[in-house]
């Protein structure tokens, strides 16, 4: 009876936020470390304004044009996969799938979401291909964000100021990897100016 009791408090103390939630994100910030499951969701914020640049920084979209040029390249390469993509989707993010699960291109709110959702169904039990016989016993998924300040200096002695939200995200089972990076650059005053992706080892800017 006591072990029970350990393993429940273990199992709450386990997967309680990092944070107070207050809706403004989603998924929220969150830890989960539960035998071979680890989840870590963190964005570090020091005012509202950073809060909003990490919030606007995830909910700006991968260049949908280049998304759409990759994703029929890679269809027509190799054919349909497992886990389908969405030609038509109103946002593109991922162009491929491996045992189910969709690979990202990018870190956006809704990949954020998708393996937030996914570490939680694997974890329950519940994988993509469980009536095929598969079922994954480990997946570990972090995603982190912040931002750093930068400041440029120019030959008329002029300068600027420019926020940068660093972002990055891992995803990892038996069976798939993925490692994403992104900088998402704004002005002073929190106007986007421009996104640096990862992908593929390489750089993307939009």
């Amino acid at each position: 009876m006591k072990t029970a009791i350990l393993h429940f408090l273990l199992c709450l103390f386990s997967t309680l936020p990092i944070s107070a939630d207050d809706g403004f994100f989603s998924p929220q910030d969150q830890r989960i470390e539960i035998g071979k499951f680890e989840k870590l969701i963190q964005r570090t914020h020091h005012s509202d304004f950073e809060k909003e640049l990490i919030r606007k920084a995830e909910r700006t979209p991968f260049n949908q044009h280049l998304a759409r040029r990759l994703l029929i390249e890679r269809l027509e390469k190799y054919g349909k996969n497992r886990a389908e993509v969405d030609m038509n989707a109103e946002e593109i993010w991922a162009i491929n799938s491996f045992d189910g699960i969709l690979t990202a291109i990018a870190i956006t709110e809704k990949s954020i979401q998708y393996y937030s959702d996914i570490f939680d169904a694997l974890r329950e039990g519940n994988d993509p291909l469980r009536e095929e016989g598969f079922l994954r016993k480990n997946a570990y998924f972090k995603y982190t964000a912040h931002v750093e300040k930068t400041q440029q200096d120019y030959q008329d002695g002029s300068s600027k100021l420019f926020n940068i939200v660093m972002m990055k995200l891992s995803w990892s089972t038996s069976s798939q990897w993925l490692h994403l990076n992104r900088q998402v650059i704004f002005d002073e005053d929190g106007n986007l100016i421009i996104v640096i992706e990862s992908i593929g080892g390489g750089l993307t800017v939009s």
